[in-house]
């Protein structure tokens, strides 16, 4: 399944890993946005996923059938595809998947 990712890279590195932002229920990658410049400006290369079923990312399947492994599915197949392990940071749902 092609999730949403928006990616931003920092023009001047300064930090090797990057960082990856996970959506709490009802947003989407695009409310890290703010959050992604500071960071960029700040020398890392940051991504921000949505979800299964939500933003731009399809649900793959009945929306009321996702649940939990399925969206640790979703942040392991980001993981999985960058360079390097990225940092971690959720907000709400998001913060609860992240620390699983």
């Amino acid at each position: 399944m092609k999730l949403e990712v928006i990616e931003k890279r920092a023009t001047e590195k300064r930090y090797e890993l990057p960082l990856l932002f996970v959506h709490g229920g009802g947003a989407s990658a695009s409310c890290w946005d703010a959050f992604q410049t500071y960071f960029t400006e700040a020398g890392f290369d940051t991504y921000a996923l949505s979800l299964r079923g939500h933003g731009k990312s399809p649900a793959g399947g009945i929306l009321n059938l996702i649940g939990f492994r399925h969206y640790l599915d979703d942040i392991r197949s980001v993981v999985d595809g960058l360079d390097r392990h990225p940092i971690l940071i959720g907000h709400s749902w998001g913060g609860y998947l992240v620390q699983k």
